[in-house]
């Protein structure tokens, strides 16, 4: 049986090692404190300074690295000339490394963790990504790479941003986090325009929280009406936001009656923590899809990356941002003063999907698109089923081969799962080699397939917009489809639907 740590109301796992009820490795400590005094405590700058230890799960990767023969979506051959002088450059501060798809990004940042492991006996290095299952990928990839060498996974530490900041909250603050599921904030905003009799709509207003209240770490009435708007949708007007500012307090006024914590709640927390210690818990920290962090998320990873040579390195591309509206780094306390590097392109895809991909990126006047050219096809109204079907039937089981039908609206979801019960298939959210998974376009970020199909694919998405809030939207429309399409190595299949 696990022993379990106390924390306000609810119970969690103790980490290897701890006593329950310790606020340290083997220390006693107040079984009955509150969560609020565990706050209390990090606030005020509690406890001495901890090093965070590398998660239990990479050292049982590590353990098993002999075995492995792949990397579950990560490339790790050889290096070509370009990422191999990215691996050992040196950058006197903070810098950005961009490429497009493929272009060996987080093949960089692998290698660079290895390097900075391999040529400093006490270095510590963390590398963080955008979500949990490209953090696992991640792991796998490192431990193929780094061949079961000792020493290794206790200084290295690789999880999602979220991760990073939940294990960081317990070592330091001798507590895990009391994280609000997401669904408690939707049922609260749902109630809370319901109970108010508001019309407005629960997946804008959602927007507006996640994007804009998160995002920015809004706390004031003041400051959310003049705060940037989410992306690709149309602005609120001034008069808008004031009559949605009560709905959003109530959804912060149960988190805090709860005792427990938002995202942006947790980022900020360790911002503040760390953001004036000289002493920080990595000694190199590297980001990657870091197109897609949001103000607090990129002020965070600046408070835990030291100054000087090589503290940070972020890796993105503008291109693949789907979850966050564009920020100023410098507006986070990230200075690049200059330090971009650019990967060239891979050239990885066949050519007619890559030329496909490329018009994503810019847009082009509708037109005729072929039925099928080469490992290119396109399926529209009656014929999406059976192409659908076709797709997952012929790909379920095949051994050492992934598959995905990424979907881009609810409507190409819908059409997706419908297709995998007509194919009599199980679908799956997670990738599974020989099996067909269902995810959507914002879950595959730092995936590859074999092969992919790509639902709620319009065709106005092709479309350059025609100015002021469509071209928002529409530019946010291409780079999912972008994003969707360029996650295959060899097969798409597009259905066009609208």
């Amino acid at each position: 049986m696990k022993r379990v740590l106390q924390v306000g109301r609810r119970r969690w796992p103790a980490r290897p090692g701890q006593c329950p009820g310790s606020n340290r490795t083997g220390t006693p400590g107040p079984e009955d404190e509150s969560a609020a005094d565990a706050y209390s405590r990090l606030q005020s700058g509690w406890g001495a300074f901890t090093r965070i230890p590398c998660r239990p799960n990479l050292e049982a990767t590590l353990g098993n690295a002999k075995s492995m023969t792949e990397d579950n979506g990560v490339a790790h051959g050889e290096l070509n000339p370009a990422q191999a002088a990215m691996v050992a450059a040196r950058f006197d501060g903070a810098a950005l490394l961009t490429g497009p798809a493929g272009s060996g990004k987080s093949l960089v940042l692998l290698h660079r963790a290895l390097h900075f492991l391999e040529n400093d006996p006490r270095a510590r290095v963390a590398l963080a990504t955008v979500s949990a299952v490209h953090a696992r990928r991640l792991e796998t990839a490192f431990a193929a790479l780094a061949g079961g060498r000792p020493g290794f996974a206790s200084r290295m530490t690789i999880g999602s941003w979220q991760e990073l900041a939940e294990e960081l909250h317990g070592y330091v603050g001798g507590r895990v986090p009391v994280m609000a599921p997401p669904d408690l904030v939707r049922d609260t905003a749902a109630s809370a325009l319901f109970d108010g009799g508001h019309v407005f709509d629960l997946d804008r207003m959602m927007a507006e929280w996640d994007q804009v209240i998160e995002a920015w770490r809004v706390r004031g009435e003041a400051d959310y009406l003049c705060a940037p708007h989410p992306d690709g949708v149309a602005p609120l007007d001034i008069s808008d936001r004031a009559a949605l500012w009560p709905f959003i307090e109530r959804i912060r006024s149960v988190l805090d009656g709860r005792m427990q914590m938002s995202p942006g709640d947790l980022f900020a927390r360790m911002a503040d923590y760390y953001a004036d210690k000289a002493d920080k818990p990595f000694d190199h920290v590297l980001i990657d899809e870091s197109q897609d962090l949001s103000f607090i998320e990129a002020r965070f990873a600046a408070a835990i990356s030291p100054d000087g040579t090589d503290g940070l390195m972020l890796a993105g591309e503008e291109s693949m941002r789907t979850m966050r509206p564009w920020i100023a780094t410098e507006e986070a306390g990230i200075d690049l003063a200059g330090r971009l590097e650019r990967l060239p392109d891979p050239l990885r895809l066949p050519a007619t999907i890559q030329a496909f991909c490329d018009t994503l990126v810019v847009g082009r006047d509708g037109g005729s698109l072929p039925g099928r050219d080469g490992p290119l096809s396109f399926a529209a109204g009656e014929a999406i089923p059976g192409s659908l079907v076709s797709f997952a039937a012929a790909r379920d089981g095949l051994a050492g081969r992934t598959a995905a039908i990424i979907w881009l609206t609810p409507e190409g979801r819908n059409c997706a799962r419908e297709a995998m019960t007509l194919a009599g298939i199980e679908a799956l959210g997670e990738p599974e080699e020989g099996r067909v998974a269902i995810m959507h376009a914002n879950e595959v970020k730092g995936l590859e397939f074999d092969a992919v199909a790509v639902t709620g694919f319009a065709r106005r998405m092709l479309e350059p917009g025609e100015g002021g809030k469509r071209d928002a939207r529409a530019a946010l429309q291409r780079r999912m489809a972008h994003l969707a399409c360029t996650r295959t190595k060899d097969t798409l299949l597009v259905c066009l639907q609208g």
